[in-house]
């Protein structure tokens, strides 16, 4: 997966089945984001602006 990031560089990643890594993290300029399992009440809200910028915000029902 960090090879694939490497190469296409995507803006953004989202990524789940990884409980115990719940964040929000970069590598290079692609924002990663776990936001956690939805069992436990945990989502993220992800926007990008028409400059690219990602921002990010993980929260809790």
């Amino acid at each position: 997966m960090r090879k694939l990031i490497e190469d296409i560089k995507p803006l953004v990643v989202l990524c789940g089945h990884v409980h115990e890594s719940r964040g929000i993290d970069k590598l290079g300029s692609t924002v990663i984001v776990n936001p956690g399992p939805l069992a436990s009440g945990y989502y993220a809200i992800v926007s990008v602006s028409d400059d690219g910028t990602v921002n990010a915000e993980l929260n809790k029902l």
